[in-house]
This record gives C-alpha cells, sequence and structure tokens, in this order.
C-alpha cells in the first residue's frame, strides 16, 4: 500500500469512526425531539402540557450543547468520562419525565392486560402466594432489595468500563446497545403505562411486605423517581442481562459468571418486590437481545 492509499484508508477509517462516535447520542436525542414534538402538538389541546413542552426544549437544547461541546473535544481523555456521565444522567431524567408524561397524556393504564398475561400463563401464583409468602421475612426482603439496589452500581461500573475504554469501537458498541435499549425501554413506558403490581394488586395482595433499611432504601428511591411506574418491559432486568451478555459476548467470560447470579437476583427480586409482572421480564430480555444485535449490524455495517 503506498503512502497515498495509507492516508486515504485513515482518512476512511476515521469518517468511520466518527459516524460511529454520534450514534449512541443520535438515538437519545432522537427520543428527546420525539417527546418534545408530542408534548409541543399536544400542548395545543392540553394547555397543561405546555411546562413540560418547554421544560423538554430546555433539555433538548442543553443536551446538543453539551453533544457539540464533546464533539469539539472528542480527544481528550476527559470527554469519555463526561460521556459516560452524560448517559447516566439523561437516563434518570429520562426516567424520571416519563412518570407524569405517560399517565398523564396517554388514555389508558395497561395493568391489567399484563396481569392478565401473567393469569394466562399460569404465572399469577408467584404474586398472589409466593411472593407474600416470601417477603414477610425480614432477612428474605432485605437480600431481595439489596439485589434489587444492586442494579445501579452494577449499571454504573458497566457503563464507565466499557464506555471509557481506550477500545474505541468497543466503547461505542457499548453505549449504541444501552442507548438502544434504553430507548426501546422507555418507549414501552411511554406507550403501555402500568404502575405494577405493586399498585394493581394491593386490594388483592393485603400481606404487607416485611421489609428493615434496604427496602427502605428502595422504596424511597422509587418514591422520589415519581413513584411506582414503568413497569413494562422491565429495564432492570432487561439491562442486567445486556450488561452481563456484553461481557460473554465482548468483555470477560470470568466477569460475566461472576455477575450471573446477580442477574438472577435481580430478576427474582423484581417480581417478588412486587414491581413487576413476570411479562415484563420476558420483555426486558427481548429488549437486551434487539439491542444488543442491532448494534452489532448497525457498527459492523458502518464499518464496512
Amino acid at each position: 500500500m503506498n503512502i497515498n492509499q495509507t492516508i486515504r484508508h485513515g482518512l476512511v477509517q476515521r469518517a468511520a469512526s466518527d459516524k460511529l462516535h454520534l450514534l449512541p447520542e443520535g438515538v437519545f436525542a432522537g427520543l428527546l425531539v420525539s417527546i418534545a414534538f408530542y408534548l409541543g402538538v399536544s400542548s395545543i389541546y392540553l394547555p397543561e402540557n405546555l411546562g413540560a413542552f418547554i421544560q423538554q426544549t430546555c433539555v433538548l437544547l442543553f443536551f446538543g450543547v453539551v453533544v457539540s461541546v464533546q464533539r469539539l473535544y472528542q480527544h481528550h481523555r476527559w470527554v469519555k468520562i463526561g460521556r459516560c456521565l452524560l448517559f447516566l444522567g439523561f437516563i434518570s431524567l429520562l426516567y424520571n419525565a416519563l412518570a407524569a408524561l405517560a399517565f398523564n397524556n396517554v388514555p389508558w393504564v395497561s395493568d391489567g392486560l399484563l396481569y392478565g398475561y401473567d393469569r394466562f400463563l399460569r404465572l399469577d401464583v408467584i404474586h398472589t402466594r409466593i411472593a407474600p409468602a416470601i417477603t414477610q421475612f425480614l432477612w428474605q426482603t432485605e437480600c431481595l432489595s439489596l439485589a434489587y439496589a444492586a442494579f445501579i452500581p452494577y449499571l454504573t461500573i458497566s457503563v464507565f468500563l466499557y464506555g471509557a475504554h481506550r477500545d474505541t469501537q468497543l466503547s461505542e458498541l457499548f453505549l449504541l446497545s444501552v442507548a438502544l435499549l434504553y430507548a426501546f425501554g422507555f418507549l414501552g413506558y411511554l406507550f403501555v403505562p402500568a404502575h405494577g403490581p405493586v399498585i394493581h394488586l394491593a386490594e388483592q395482595i393485603t400481606t404487607p411486605i416485611n421489609g428493615g433499611f434496604f427496602h427502605s432504601l428502595v422504596t424511597t428511591s422509587v418514591d422520589q423517581a415519581g413513584g411506582p411506574h414503568g413497569a413494562f418491559p422491565s429495564i432492570h432486568v432487561g439491562a442486567a442481562v445486556f450488561l452481563c451478555l456484553f461481557d460473554f459476548r465482548h468483555g470477560s467470560r470470568t466477569r460475566a459468571w461472576l455477575y450471573l447470579p446477580l442477574v438472577l437476583l435481580i430478576a427474582l427480586a423484581t417480581v417478588l418486590l412486587r414491581y413487576h409482572y413476570v411479562i415484563d421480564l420476558l420483555a426486558g430480555v427481548l429488549i437486551a437481545v434487539a439491542a444488543m444485535f442491532v448494534a452489532e449490524r448497525w457498527t459492523a455495517k458502518q464499518r464496512r
């Protein structure tokens, strides 16, 4: 390969890398634009949405400024750390925003439908008998609550581990997969709004959950995020499955095997603590596989 071919090859590789570099942010930007557009149109008929539209527009503008600055200084080492913080921050922001957005603007609640699927699969016994029997014991509830809460550090550590990785292609693949997974999940929250068994089955299941410090920590965090919402799909399970699957396929298999028991405990905790229906878990696994499949195919296409 002569020097001109080498230069052209380098420019092509850099152009492909630049395309990949904006893909994860593009997914979030598309979701933010869609929500802002919906609020803008609906505010014509629902004046109470005007405030949410203005807030969402400001969030979108801020996101654009941050991404532009990040793009300008993309070769600095600290930018990768900033990207990870940006991802975690906007995931949290969108999750909190969807609590009110879904139930205020979508004219249906899907709890009855989701619970109906569990009954059809004869899994409703998990909610009505097994979960109340297990969570009446303090130590069992605390173990489940600790596993449920462990999802946050698991996600945070993984985002920084791969998002700030020195292998740019691996980093882009991971962040694009995460962005797609949360986009799929948030669309489910928006169009299939549900509170979960903790609200829907409150009158049917009267046995209280006997919890301590960790269960109180979980319930307080849920309340601060807008209360129980976003049951379908279970992003708790979907993201945990994705992180473990990504380790198996692209990272450390040893780490993946070590995390696998935690993923199983997180899945159990989401149902037994009454935050999710079993069908939500199945949907969570589905979006995890779909996000990785789409991200791998798309990044491979961009490289070619």
